[in-house]
């Protein structure tokens, strides 16, 4: 069994104004190496939404989406939403069976330093996956949620799918 970690924000798409593409020096002038991050603003709910198909050496019950993401602030918790949907085999339609699943995750004061690199997982509910499948997945930083207590913007640098084989 060996474990499989795929780049998912490729081809992703910001579904509000709370989540933007920039570079990093965008929200941390002092970076000396500037790359492309997605930015989730406090206090509101910012969405990035992303597609794939599931590979077909994936077993289902190991799935995780991995996030890899920073702040400058340490203090507060920031809550991590997911959900998705898979279509049927062949058919490219999210807004039917089966229903959309919803994964969450709620940090501890993180970052452990400012600006230091975080990794979390969400662990997935894939019932409805199937090799080859389409899932329509949408990753969110709920900001205005009462758990989400960071007081900054929350940095997404990547985002994997994680899975084992058989």
């Amino acid at each position: 069994m060996a474990l499989h970690r795929i780049p998912l924000l490729g081809n992703a798409l910001s579904k509000s104004a709370a989540a933007y593409w920039a570079p990093y020096s965008a929200y941390n002038a002092s970076t000396v190496r500037d790359i492309g991050v997605w930015i989730f603003q406090d206090a509101a709910t910012g969405t990035v939404s992303v597609g794939f198909a599931v590979p077909k050496n994936w077993v289902a019950g190991s799935t995780k989406l991995v996030l890899e993401w920073s702040s400058k602030t340490a203090a507060g918790n920031v809550v991590w939403n997911v959900t998705h949907r898979a279509a049927a085999t062949a058919i490219m339609n999210t807004n039917t069976s089966p229903a959309s699943r919803t994964d969450a995750l709620t940090t501890s004061s993180k970052p452990g330093s400012a600006s230091r690199l975080e990794e979390d997982a969400i662990t997935l509910t894939d019932t409805d996956w199937a090799v080859d499948s389409f899932v329509a997945m949408d990753i969110i930083r709920l900001g205005s949620d009462g758990s989400d207590t960071k007081t900054d913007s929350a940095v997404l640098f990547g985002a994997v799918l994680e899975y084992a084989d058989s």
